[in-house]
């Protein structure tokens, strides 16, 4: 039994490994390519970055729980990875859309109740009887 050189091994295993990844590689293009086409909210990057942000929240909950939470708290505060930026910026721009909306609908609100104040205007029909006929 001869035994063969390390290095055909390891090059057939790399062979293997780039082969598997290009393969890897298109099937995932084809799964985010078809979930961006069920909606916004299937979107591959919008839905990696919500479940990161849920795994720091339960990791923030767990290591260092709320002073109204059963668990205990740990003698040294945790260093806890932060909640990134981008997350926070894009709440801050939902909740500005959201307002903006609030307010367009106040103002939208008070000109109709503005319009429905008014008294309407005097058309010529409403005048009473006309003169004309008398003569």
């Amino acid at each position: 039994m001869t035994r063969k050189p390390s290095s055909i091994i390891y090059s057939k295993l790399v062979d293997l490994l780039c082969r598997l990844n290009r393969e890897i590689a298109v099937t995932q293009k084809q799964r985010d390519d078809s979930r961006r086409t069920l909606g916004r909210e299937y979107d591959p990057a919008r839905v990696k970055e919500t479940e990161e942000i849920s795994a720091i929240e339960n990791e923030r909950f767990y290591s260092n729980p709320p002073s109204d939470s059963t668990l205990s708290k740990p003698p040294v505060p945790p260093a806890l990875p932060p909640i990134p930026t981008a997350h926070i910026l894009a709440e801050q721009a939902s909740e500005e859309r959201y307002e903006a909306k609030l307010q367009h609908l106040r103002d939208t609100t008070a000109m109709l109740k503005a319009f429905t104040a008014k008294p309407t205007p005097v058309t010529p029909t409403d005048r009473g009887p006309s003169k004309f006929n008398e003569l």
